[in-house]
């Protein structure tokens, strides 16, 4: 699918990145980050999508090399109802990128296109990525940075938010666990789904194999009801994005986040978040861009791509309503009236990147991640 970066789109941009600078200025002025630039993110990566177009929901893994402009090749492995499974190989490129780590990137698979909005981490280790723009295309997701971690360095508590479509329909869903040394622990799950209603699971984790590049699988196991997912840990063991690409009429992917501390102090700052939602609209994705001031509050506005609403902006509010000393709490965009979604969300120990669920809303399911600018 063609994809066409018209004025409406750009000037939407625009003015979210002016909130997020004029907004961070009048809060808080931290300290000046490290320029991203496309050198930067030269190296292998791993990016893991959850998938709505033609060939209904589904879930999409993607390796890629990134040369120092920004370029390379790129496969693609597909999990989707409508089409089966199956490989596609293509090129990606960073189409823009300022330092603040904000920027563009497009797909391209023998001419069919997807473009994304992304916001790199600023230590260059994860992106997120959202399509927000092609017509009857909703994918939302995040790439992480191939670097060599072993098993024993992922021992610790976690928390991973997913996007699920399975026998209970399309749903969220946050797992709890915890890793030992050889990456083996257990998990508890609370899931939101409309066809099962919300309930929760126990069971175990476990990571099956890991390579050097931080590449590897992972299982969940819930008293015999077991999900397989590929996974990619970032290079400072802090994060690896889930993605299941394998099991029959399961189509799970999300991010996992070590527990480690935070405080709303060390969150001020400008974010871009990247969501993958199923509301009044139907399933689609969303971009909101957000400031968060020393007490966890701050300007929000959002961008929506659905499939029943088409696309629209919405300005509102992003609040930490809470948030625990190893990093997990909750949060809030309120874009009024009864356009309000709380999250479930835990902060990575280097505070550039925090998950997102929504598992109480009625009628809501959105998933994503935010990262810092």
């Amino acid at each position: 699918m063609k994809t066409n970066y018209n004025s409406t789109t750009l000037a939407r941009l625009a003015f979210l990145l002016a909130l997020t600078v004029i907004q961070l200025v009048s809060f808080v002025m931290p300290a000046v980050a490290e320029p991203i630039t496309l050198p930067k993110l030269a190296g292998d990566w791993q990016g893991t999508l959850f998938i709505d177009g033609g060939c209904g929901l589904g879930t999409k893994l993607l390796s890629f090399n990134l040369d120092s402009t920004g370029e390379g090749s790129v496969s693609a492995s597909y999990h989707t109802p409508g089409c089966g499974d199956n490989v596609e190989t293509g090129t990606i490129q960073i189409t823009a990128l300022g330092t603040d780590g904000n920027g563009t990137a497009e797909l391209n698979f023998g001419g069919t296109l997807f473009g994304f909005d992304i916001q790199v981490s600023p230590n260059a280790q994860v992106f997120n990525m959202v399509d927000i723009i092609d017509p009857a295309n909703y994918e939302e997701g995040s790439a992480i940075r191939q670097v060599a971690p072993t098993i024993s360095q992922l021992a610790g508590a976690w928390q991973a938010t997913l996007f699920i479509d399975g026998g209970c329909g399309v749903g969220t869903k946050v797992v709890s666990f915890r890793l030992n040394s050889t990456g083996e622990g257990a998990a508890s799950a609370s899931y939101h789904t409309p066809g099962c209603g919300d309930n929760e699971q126990t069971g175990t984790m476990r990571i099956t194999s890991l390579n050097a590049g931080g590449i590897g699988t992972a299982q969940l196991d819930f008293s015999g009801t077991v999900f397989k997912f590929n996974i990619q840990v970032s290079p400072n063991a802090q994060t690896f994005n889930m993605v299941d690409v394998v099991d029959a009429n399961n189509y799970d992917e999300g991010l996992a986040v070590r527990q480690g501390s935070a405080s709303l102090t060390q969150l001020a700052g400008s974010w871009q978040a990247t969501l993958l939602i199923d509301g009044g609209c139907g399933i689609g994705t969303k971009l909101v861009a957000f400031d968060l001031n020393s007490s966890g509050e701050g300007r929000a506005v959002g961008l929506y791509h659905t499939p029943e609403c088409g696309d629209s902006d919405q300005a509102g509010t992003m609040t930490i309503t809470s948030l625990n000393s190893d990093g997990s709490g909750t949060a809030q965009l309120n874009f009024g009236g009864s356009a309000v979604f709380n999250f479930v969300i835990q902060v990575s120990g280097n505070h550039q990147v925090f998950n997102m669920v929504d598992v109480t809303d009625s009628g809501n399911y959105d998933e994503g991640s935010a990262v810092l600018l």
